[in-house]
Formats: structure tokens, sequence, C-alpha cells
């Protein structure tokens, strides 16, 4: 049974997908039945992968493998695996993340 559907790893599944769900804005389907990926407005990448395949990713990217939170930097490739879900951000995505949590403060406080 796929991991998709089975009922003992369905919770792992579910959570890593509430756990992207923001970043699911764009979608295309990969070539030769690889997977799904979708974009997000701030160029955050999130693969769905339905086989193994090697998926082109910046260089310096990080590489969130959401179901385990194992994290790595790409070198051009990542390695996805079937049934993995995968979060690439380039270090610009990384600081726009940043800043966006960044609240700026009222001009009258700033005066004070």
């Amino acid at each position: 049974l796929s991991p998709w559907c089975d009922p003992t790893s369905i919770k792992q599944m579910n959570e890593a997908f509430l756990a992207v769900e923001a970043d699911l804005q764009h979608r295309r389907v990969l070539p030769d039945d690889q997977g799904i990926a979708w974009t997000s407005d701030d160029g955050t990448e999130v693969i769905f992968a339905y086989r193994d395949f090697e998926h082109p990713a910046p260089d310096g990217a990080t590489v969130e493998e959401v179901k385990s939170n194992a994290t790595s930097t790409s070198v051009g490739t990542i390695d996805c695996r079937r049934h993995g879900i995968y979060r690439i951000r380039s270090r610009a995505d990384d600081r726009q993340s940043l800043l966006a949590g960044i609240k700026l403060l009222p001009r009258a406080m700033a005066k004070a």
C-alpha cells in the first residue's frame, strides 16, 4: 500500500502536507511520473516525489526533507526518494522569509 494511503503512515504524511501547505501556490507535473512540484510566490519549491530521481536545485539552497525534518545544502541537484516531500529554499528565499517575519515599529515608537 502506498504511504499516501497507508493508515500507518497517513498521520506523518498529513503533518508533512500541513507543514508545506502555505508554499503550495503554483503546481506543475514533473516529467516521467517523477512527481509534482509546487512553487510559492517567494520562490520556495516543494517536491512530492512519486519515485527516485535527481531534481535540479540552486547551489547553496536549503533542502528540507519535510517528513524527517532533515536539512541539507544543495550542490546543483537533490536526490529525491520515492514518497519523499522536499522543500527547497534558495538563500534569497531564506532572507525573504526572515524579513517577512520582522515587524516594523510604528513611526511614533521609532522616534521615542
